[in-house]
């Protein structure tokens, strides 16, 4: 596989792995957060969302808020509690029947355990344990929104607002001219005025001009569809992809799959499909068909992978370079792995290209084995996007407060939708979203268009420089598109 081309996008991969959100068994305490800069009482990371909290009490766990989705075993008996294994369960519906897989609850992308020591993090999955820390006090279940977009910005010599490539949600670029300002009427969704094949949640990636920047865009399969799909049940795997009149370099480009094996091993594997289309038409990538050619590298992955961003590198590095496995073919060494996510990848880190294309539709089939008329399950899900919103103002006294705006109309997405607890700030880096903690956000409102978020002074000195902030957080969609804004102090 050709990977010359690109010294690839670090961290950006291994982001995209979030959304998978899982790994294997944690034998020891993780990344440690040891000023607790979630200190405002937020334990989940963004890309994730808090499922449940259990408080320990008396050497037992209760339910504190949410969902009863684990079970906890070998809980230490002596003195305070300071190790645990744990299993997810099966959510019940009123009838206290199961709702989720028979085999396992839902997927967990990590667990946030409040030490006396602080707020420590432990890979998720559908099993794991936590072992021999500072006494515990809380547990919180964090699980993976529906997917995670990255930008990755590679001239670090530019002033901070040189992320030259954009997700946008701006329609289908087959029907340009269509006024979409009135879809969200139900009424009007329906018209015999509008093409009966106009496309919803397309996401565009764009740059005004040519770049060495790279998006990522990968859907969190597993975590949005209650089965667990082996790689040999798969029917379909396909995206639809549209090459608009300005792009230039390879279509469709990287193509992302996520693997979780037999053993919850999380892996990530990347290959590179060159497609002599149109342009300015829509196209079909059948994933499942690229699946069957020995063409891909495959790194071993896991959520503490987003711990530091040396670890991103290496990951990057590796699948680049020194892949844990390389021209591999994924059905026939991966035919038992659950299908845990797929993702495109836009860009050349190496040699300049302008970027204009779309993506739409990731479409997953597998055979039905219930007793139902319908022979295949079929599910269709759109990509997340990665918002750009601006900095209209900023005050920084001992607090920072900003106010943000959207850039351009975006279809299916308003500031409303910001997910308060998932606010944060970095300084500013070459990855948007930045994958380390920074500073949650002590206030954030919204009105008129407008969010205004504040950050206390704990951590912000840490964060705040010459090189500028980043301020990020998700979206409360099911597609789990998020947003970020880039900004210097004046």
């Amino acid at each position: 596989m050709d990977f010359d081309r690109r010294s690839y996008l670090k961290g950006a991969v291994t982001t995209g792995a979030i959304v998978a959100g899982l790994g294997g068994v944690s034998t020891g305490f993780g990344h440690t957060n040891n000023d607790d800069r979630r200190a405002n009482g937020v334990p989940c990371p963004a890309g994730t969302t808090e499922l449940a909290r259990y408080t320990v009490e008396d050497g037992s766990f209760t339910l504190e808020s949410g969902d009863d989705v684990l079970s906890f075993e070998d809980v230490s008996d002596r003195g305070p509690v300071r190790s645990f294994s744990w299993d997810s369960k099966p959510i019940a519906d009123d009838e206290s029947e199961s709702v989720a897989d028979e085999e396992s609850g839902p997927v967990v992308a990590v667990l946030s355990v409040r030490t006396t020591a602080g707020l420590e993090l432990f890979e998720g999955g559908f099993e794991g344990e936590v072992a021999n820390g500072p006494p515990i006090r809380e547990v919180s279940v964090c699980a993976p929104r529906g997917g995670r977009a990255v930008l990755c910005e590679l001239d670090m010599d530019h002033p901070p607002d040189a992320y030259d490539t954009e997700f946008h949600l701006d329609g289908d670029p087959a029907y340009p001219h269509v006024e979409y300002s009135d879809l969200e009427d139900s009424d009007t969704e329906d018209s015999d005025d509008l093409p009966s094949d106009l496309r919803r949640g397309v996401v565009h990636v764009v740059s005004d001009e040519e770049t060495t920047d790279y998006a990522h865009s990968m859907v969190n399969v597993l975590a949005r569809t209650d089965e667990r799909i082996h790689l040999s049940e798969l029917a379909t795997v396909s995206y639809d992809y549209y090459e608009g009149a300005h792009n230039s370099g390879t279509v469709p480009d990287e193509v992302f799959v996520t693997l979780l094996t037999p053993d919850d091993q999380l892996k990530l594997a990347v290959t590179t499909v060159r497609e002599s289309v149109d342009a300015e038409e829509w196209q079909t990538l059948d994933v499942l068909d690229v699946m069957g050619h020995d063409v891909w590298n495959v790194e071993d992955i896991s959520f503490t992978d987003l711990s530091t961003s040396e670890l991103s590198i290496t990951t990057a590095q590796n699948l680049r370079d020194d892949p844990d496995q390389g021209n591999v073919d994924l059905l026939e060494e991966f035919g038992d792995a659950t299908l845990a996510g797929v993702g495109f990848g836009a860009g050349n880190t190496l040699e300049p290209t302008r970027i204009d294309r779309y993506f739409d539709d990731l479409t997953i089939e597998w055979p039905n084995d219930t007793d139902d008329d319908d022979k295949v399950h079929t599910v269709t899900h759109d990509f997340p996007a990665l918002l750009p919103l601006t900095v209209d103002d900023v005050e920084r006294q001992r607090t920072l407060t900003a106010t943000h705006s959207f850039q351009q109309p975006e279809l299916g997405v308003s500031l409303d939708d910001a997910v308060p607890e998932s606010v944060k700030l970095n300084t500013f880096g070459p990855f948007a979203t930045p994958p380390e903690p920074g500073v949650a956000a002590s206030e954030v409102s919204i009105e008129d268009d407008s969010l205004e978020v504040q950050f206390g002074p704990q951590g912000l000195d840490e964060e705040l420089d010459d090189a500028g902030f980043i301020v990020s957080g998700d979206f409360d969609l099911p597609t789990g598109t998020s947003f970020f804004a880039v900004g210097e102090l004046e």
